[in-house]
């Protein structure tokens, strides 16, 4: 049929015609909803829809990078790799819910509104990989894998040990893993030839440590009207060497002191 004769159709036609038919627009519309019987409709371009777009059993199935859009915001999702679904646009994704998965990676930095809460758990003086990790013991504590093993924070169990008398100077060092803590007492002359007025040796003192050749102690008193001594602590990091030396007023003539040193670890 020729345009002019659908032209002159009555509008009470059943009919819904396939083409445009200039002035009758009605002929192109439908007054009910089509039952297509199961059937497919293909070759649409855009579909504009007043309603919900709804799926009985089936997917919303996109490709070539496309996916979800919401037209007012700006954002949505979608995928253009075999590994990520993206949001357009960078937008944020928010729920009141939780949010789930095997790894969670923040490129960025990681901010908590509450707690963090550590559900498993590990065991201090076990191997672990890799250094950096953070976990919790059974009872709480923090834990730190350092080294390929488990540490705590912020507690100790380590002993004393007696490292010996010593004259005039000490070395050792600390092959251990963790901070050493060394104690050095005494650091009076050996020498006491001298009466207490005229400048007695023994009532002197002189003790310097030393870690890595840098000075991280020094106690000395050069007051002869008394008999006294002195006692120094500093700290010596793992893997590092230490020195102690007590050497009190050797410009009159006192010799070496003398000292004893005691190892926390």
């Amino acid at each position: 049929l020729t345009s002019d004769v659908l032209a002159g159709g009555a509008e009470e036609s059943d009919r819904l015609y396939r083409f445009k038919v200039n002035g009758r627009p009605d002929l192109n519309k439908m007054h009910t909803a089509i039952d297509m019987g199961a059937n497919d409709v293909n070759n649409a371009n855009n579909i504009t829809a007043n309603g919900d777009i709804r799926s009985n059993s089936g997917w919303l199935i996109t490709k070539h990078g496309k996916g979800w859009l919401n037209e007012d915001h700006g954002g949505g999702l979608y995928m253009d790799d075999n590994d990520w679904i993206r949001s357009v646009n960078n937008k944020g994704i928010y729920t009141g819910g939780q949010l789930k998965g095997g790894t969670v990676r923040a490129d960025g930095r990681a901010s908590v509104g509450e707690y963090l809460q550590l559900d498993g758990t590990a065991n201090e003086g076990w191997g672990c990989s890799q250094n950096g990790l953070v976990g919790r013991a059974a009872d709480g504590a923090l834990l730190f894998c350092q080294n390929g093993v488990w540490k705590g924070a912020g507690k100790s169990n380590g002993s004393y040990q007696q490292l010996g008398y010593h004259v005039g100077n000490f070395s050792g060092s600390n092959t251990g893993s963790t901070t050493m803590w060394i104690t050095a007492m005494g650091g009076q002359s050996t020498k006491f030839g001298l009466a207490v007025d005229d400048g007695a040796c023994e009532n002197t003192y002189a003790l310097v440590a030393n870690v890595n050749n840098l000075t991280v102690a020094t106690s000395m008193n050069n007051n002869i009207g008394w008999a006294k001594s002195t006692t120094i602590n500093f700290a010596v990091p793992a893997g590092t060497n230490y020195n102690i030396v007590s050497n009190p007023l050797p410009e009159r003539g006192c010799s070496p002191g003398q000292f004893w040193v005691l190892a926390y670890q």
